[in-house]
């Protein structure tokens, strides 16, 4: 972790918000990862346990949509290796069932697809290849900004529908 965001993470704490990454094991971030490459989603699931989250995986949508029944901190999407309109399709059922953010782990960078994956409800889109120290970087931010939303009671209900752009 970079110092400044340590800083933050211990500075959160002291008014009141849990860091990250507790040592309890019950309060450790909960993340869903969703890849169809099993090499690349070893990899995401042993960096994240290796910072202390949760993590579940699964290969495809049936396994993911089950897994979204349980309670989830954060879902890390692979959009691509699925065909693309499944894999936003799948972005806005899984939105449609958690409050989870999802993060986009994609190869598809150009400005129309990053503008696809965040009206289909991505939080942030993150363009490959990527390094796990960035997936963990961004990841721990998304989850910092959205604890900060659950504190103030301004986070969204499950049910609400996510915005999409009118373009």
């Amino acid at each position: 972790m970079r110092p400044g965001l340590v800083t933050l993470v211990r500075r959160i704490g002291r008014f009141g918000c849990r860091p990250a990454c507790p040592r309890s094991p019950d309060l450790r971030p909960s993340v869903l990862v969703v890849d169809p490459d099993q090499e690349v989603g070893e990899l995401l699931v042993h960096a994240l346990r290796r910072h202390r989250y949760r993590v579940r995986f699964a290969m495809d949508e049936a396994h993911a949509l089950a897994h979204c029944k349980e309670s989830l901190d954060l879902v890390l999407l692979e959009p691509m290796l699925l065909p693309w309109a499944d894999g936003l399709a799948l972005c806005r059922r899984l939105r449609r069932r958690s409050r989870a953010p999802v993060i986009l782990l994609t190869s598809r960078t150009l400005d129309a697809d990053v503008r696809a994956g965040l009206a289909a409800g991505a939080t942030d889109v993150i363009g490959k290849p990527f390094s796990p120290r960035e997936v963990l970087d961004r990841l721990e931010a998304v989850l910092v900004r959205r604890h900060r939303h659950v504190e103030a009671g301004s986070l969204p209900s499950a049910t609400a529908p996510v915005w999409t752009s009118p373009t």
